[in-house]
């Protein structure tokens, strides 16, 4: 997670950040490993697919979390339901408990699917303001 920098009207730390940049996606896709998610308090997910493709497209998006960057386990209620067509949707995690390590799964069914996916994380922080 990047450090923080803006505040909200309640003053609490703000960060936005793109876990996947517009990527053409025709396979199960893991992410990299990212850290610092166990100070995020609260999280807004945005997942955007276009360009879907293939017969029978089927795009899952879930993330995933990590004491230790090695052993994962999913996020309770940080899955979005299946994508078969065009379109954006939020996921929205409040109040969520992050282990320090995030990352995100795509997993990809149909025949010759394809789409392109962002997902981008607007998160805030639960560190008290100075």
């Amino acid at each position: 997670m990047p450090a923080f920098a803006p505040r909200n009207s309640e003053g609490s730390l703000v960060v936005t950040e793109t876990l996947i940049n517009a990527q053409t996606i025709t396979t199960t896709t893991t992410g990299a490993a990212l850290s610092g998610w166990s100070q995020v308090a609260r999280a807004k997910l945005q997942l955007n697919v276009s360009s879907i493709g293939g017969t029978s497209p089927n795009y899952t998006v879930k993330l995933q979390d990590s004491a230790d960057g090695t052993n994962w386990v999913d996020v309770p209620s940080g899955a979005f339901t299946a994508v078969t067509a065009n379109g954006a949707t939020q996921l929205t995690l409040n109040p969520v408990l992050f282990q320090d390590y995030v990352r995100y799964v795509v997993t990809v069914t149909g025949t010759t699917p394809t789409a392109v996916v962002t997902l981008v994380a607007t998160s805030v922080a639960h560190i008290a303001q100075i």
